[in-house]
């Protein structure tokens, strides 16, 4: 798992060096001749390798993260107690899904003139579930016009 991990890690930032590389090229490109079209798929292609590795990495990390904690008197009880409080934890899940959708549909309902990020139900529910995260500076809507 160790040598999967140090592998991986290797392979992305060779990836990310690639992908910087491969930038830098087209960016020069574009600047000696702007009118031109250039196909920036190889861009996609690298980002969407890095982005990959990174997942693969961060998986296996998890999983190793996973085994050391399973040692671990503390996580056992905390594992134990939600165990024993699954029922109550899905009855609030159900319940705050509940209160947040009637909010996000209220929301939806009387600011989808005026705001753009309000236009549809789907929109709505991550312009709040942002605002309910903590990221207050998103609830200037009224500037948008």
């Amino acid at each position: 798992m160790d040598l999967a991990i140090i592998i991986i890690s290797i392979v992305s930032v060779i990836s990310q060096i690639a992908q910087n590389t491969t930038a830098d090229r087209m960016i020069a490109l574009i600047a000696q001749e702007s009118k031109l079209y250039y196909n920036l798929d190889s861009l996609v292609q690298w980002d969407d390798a890095n982005w990959s590795l990174l997942g693969f990495l961060v998986f296996f990390f998890n999983i190793r993260v996973l085994r050391l904690l399973e040692f671990s008197k503390r996580l056992s009880l905390f594992v134990e107690v939600l165990k024993e409080l699954k029922k109550e934890i899905s009855s609030f899940g159900v319940f705050f899904i509940f209160v947040f959708l009637a909010f996000a549909l209220g929301f939806n309902l009387v600011l989808f003139k005026f705001s753009y990020s309000y236009r549809t139900l789907l929109s709505t529910a991550n312009s709040l579930l942002i605002l309910l995260l903590g990221k207050v500076f998103t609830f200037l809507f009224l500037c948008e016009g």
